[in-house]
């Protein structure tokens, strides 16, 4: 299983806290550039951590799987734990 670092970590939380409308906002959330925004969600899509869904031209819908949760509350637990 892949680790998830702290740029994935603050994407995944921008989602589940429903800040994340664009990957503009994805990428301030992260601290990285759009372009690496839209790697990230790729990576974590191809995952199943998050689905991506499309709206209408070129809005995106954002969510968090169930498997993401379980990341998620995973990486907390060892940051803590750390």
């Amino acid at each position: 299983m892949k680790e998830m670092d702290l740029r994935e970590q603050a994407v995944l939380d921008g989602i589940a806290r429903g800040e994340a409308r664009t990957q503009r906002d994805l990428a301030r959330r992260a601290g990285v550039a759009v372009g690496l925004a839209n790697a990230l969600v790729k990576r974590l899509a191809g995952r199943g951590w998050i689905r991506v869904r499309r709206l209408s031209g070129r809005n995106l819908a954002y969510a968090l799987t169930p498997k993401g949760m379980r990341e998620k509350a995973r990486f907390a637990l060892q940051y803590m734990v750390w």
